[in-house]
């Protein structure tokens, strides 16, 4: 019988979200302050909308908002979920 590695044995528990609105300069120092390249971006009900990353920050155009440049097509994983 093998050990099946499940997400819950990798995820971070108390994750640190923003919102569309957080300027890009608080996620840069949210990221210095953390060590994460990126957070998930949800509404006013926490429901998230999107994901934030360095990737996006450093590749495109900084004068437009984090809802503009975040990730909207972010796949999540169940915690049951098998890591693989």
């Amino acid at each position: 019988m093998t050990n099946k590695a499940l997400v819950k044995d990798y995820m971070t528990e108390n994750v640190i979200s923003v919102q569309p609105e957080t300027p890009n300069t608080e996620i840069i120092e949210l990221m210095k302050k953390t060590g994460h390249d990126g957070f998930p971006v949800t509404d006013s009900k926490g429901c998230v909308r999107g994901m934030i990353t360095a990737y996006d920050l450093l590749l495109k155009n900084w004068s437009q908002t984090i809802n503009e440049i975040m990730s909207k097509d972010v796949i999540m994983a169940q915690q049951d979920m098998s890591i693989n």
